[in-house]
């Protein structure tokens, strides 16, 4: 009887563990539509607006410190995943905020960015902490205008050690920016387990402020 209740005991931490495990594969999938925002997301900085009818709204000023939406990741999927962001640039290009979106995976070995300025410049990059940084691809201007919703796509694949990335703008067609391996060629390893981060940060003391609201976000299993 004994022995019969340690495999029993032993079973459910077994099942346990495998439950925690799908829960934590797709890592997160946020859209913002309660009235508070999720503990599980952390701010810095002062141009926070907060959740306001289905979007994460904030700004930034010119105070050389940046805003940031962050959150923890809580167990990458082990395998090919996405995340995708969607955001409007409610104001941000016209009049030119001359402010930088930067939107940030960070793990051990390195991180990626996708940034997009109020110039209309979209750059990726990839820091792979063994003294590769390098840009990966540049648009130099998107031709987005204010109020537009851009879609932002990293898929990540295994097998190749490669990324895909990519946007659309409002659920348009959707542009490739970027295919293949890191900086020099190198291998992504682990540039995503840590954190995900949108940050705002305006590089130039002029009167106008950007406003960015963030739609959704998330990360999932290929």
């Amino acid at each position: 009887m004994k022995n019969k209740q340690i495999y029993t005991l032993i079973l459910m931490a077994i099942l346990s563990l495998f439950v925690n495990q799908q829960i934590f594969a797709n890592v997160f999938d946020e859209d913002f539509t309660e009235e508070t925002l999720n503990p599980l997301w952390s701010i810095v900085g002062d141009g926070h607006n907060g959740i306001n009818n289905g979007f994460y709204s904030f700004t930034d000023n010119a105070d050389n410190n940046g805003t940031e939406l962050f959150r923890n990741i809580q167990g990458l999927p082990s395998g090919s995943f996405e995340t995708v962001l969607t955001a409007v640039f409610k104001k941000f290009c016209s009049p030119n905020t001359k402010t930088a979106f930067s939107w940030i995976m960070n793990g051990h070995n390195g991180n990626i960015s996708l940034m997009y300025n109020s110039f209309g410049k979209l750059e990726l990059r990839h820091n792979d902490f063994d003294g590769k940084n390098g840009q990966l691809a540049v648009i130099d201007n998107i031709g987005v205008s204010d109020g537009t919703a851009i879609t932002m796509s990293i898929k990540f694949i295994k097998e190749s050690n490669t990324i895909d990335v990519s946007y659309t703008k409002n659920s348009g067609e959707k542009v490739s920016i970027y295919n293949g391996r890191g900086t020099d060629g190198a291998a992504f390893d682990d540039c995503f387990s840590l954190r995900s981060t949108a940050k705002l940060f305006k590089f130039d003391d002029t009167p106008d402020k950007s406003l960015v609201l963030i739609d959704s976000w998330n990360v999932k299993d290929l």
